[in-house]
């Protein structure tokens, strides 16, 4: 039998969070989990957020070797850019690129310009829950395919 505290899987020191302002009251958050990943979504839009199961730092995501990872990241971006450009009138050319938004966010992880959120927010306890629902549904997935084959 393994017995382990919940708490053994968060970090010790909280969740570490960036926003990059993006149009009017309109930023996108990212909050960087250290050994889980990220999760990511519009500002006052949490119950819209995007999880990103990842043991990448924001420095390995930067790195042209990560590609493919990369890419993903900054297509779920575009996403949260399109669903805040989609119900505003501006010229195209004002409107920031997916990939240089997500570039701010990995230097402002890198250059420890982000705010800590402690484990008595709600949104550390969504995260928190929203990534134990993953693992979960990822371990059923998995049991799933084994019993199949």
């Amino acid at each position: 039998m393994i017995v382990r505290k919940l708490n053994f899987l968060m970090p010790k020191h909280g969740y570490k969070k960036v926003e990059v302002s993006i149009y009017g009251e309109k930023n996108i958050c990212t909050i960087y989990i250290e050994n889980k990943g990220y999760a990511i979504y519009i500002n006052g839009n949490e119950e819209d957020m995007f999880l990103i199961k990842t043991n990448m730092s924001p420095d390995e995501f930067k790195s042209r070797k990560n590609a493919e990872d990369n890419e993903d990241f900054i297509n779920l971006i575009k996403l949260l850019l399109d669903q805040i450009y989609a119900d505003i009138d501006i010229p195209e050319y004002e409107e920031q690129h997916h990939e240089f938004v997500f570039l701010k966010i990995m230097d402002y992880f890198s250059k420890n310009d982000f705010k800590v959120i402690n484990e008595g927010s709600d949104l550390y306890k969504t995260i928190e829950w929203g990534f134990m629902k993953l693992d979960i549904d990822l371990l059923n997935l998995k049991v799933n395919n084994e019993t199949n084959n």
